[in-house]
């Protein structure tokens, strides 16, 4: 497992086994590093950090060792493409950014989506599923198919916010996290949905 804790200072990336016991600490720096996500080669973990003085995409080593940076335009919250080829990351940690895609191997960065809500969004084979705002605490669940596809709502919901989602590979199930109240935070799945 790989996750953001803040300690005695900022939020770090630290990672641990599945079946518990120490955690390893993988970075160190005096600002906050966010949003980890294990590469699918298990060879990386990308976090977002903002030590170049806007949140941008890095990678390190998941055995621990120099962080690389990955994006140069402002990044945040990165996910991998089911097959490792693209990673997949919003602009920055607004409410509203814009979706972007890049090859894993380097390349030009393609805007896949004007605005994706808080970084929540999961791409899957072929396509990427997403939360978007639609006005006070109203949600919708949409997918866009990467081939030219139309973008297609889902699922309308009502909460004070929204967080992370992830899809299961066989994209029956998606699970996120729903604020109501500004208070209560549960963790949501949604089955059978296609």
């Amino acid at each position: 497992m790989v996750f953001a804790f803040k300690g005695p200072g900022e939020h770090d990336i630290y990672k641990t086994s599945a079946e518990g016991g120490t955690a390893l600490r993988l970075t160190s720096d005096p600002i906050d590093e966010l949003t980890p996500f294990w590469s699918r080669d298990s060879r990386w973990i990308y976090f977002s950090s903002a030590k170049t003085g806007r949140f941008e995409v890095w990678k390190i080593p998941a055995e621990g060792g120099e962080a690389v940076q990955v994006t140069h335009d402002g990044g945040f919250a990165p996910r991998e493409s089911p097959a490792g080829d693209w990673l997949y990351y919003v602009a920055s940690e607004r409410e509203h950014a814009t979706l972007w895609r890049t090859k894993t191997t380097r390349g030009e960065a393609e805007k896949v989506l004007p605005s994706v809500y808080r970084g929540c969004f999961s791409p899957v084979k072929d396509g990427v599923y997403f939360l978007t705002s639609v006005g006070a605490r109203e949600f919708e669940l949409r997918f866009i198919a990467l081939k030219n596809g139309p973008i297609t709502t889902l699922e309308r919901m009502t909460a004070w916010s929204m967080g992370r989602l992830t899809v299961s590979p066989d994209q029956k199930s998606i699970v996120f996290r729903r604020v109501d109240d500004d208070v209560d935070v549960d963790i949501m799945m949604i089955e059978n949905f296609r």
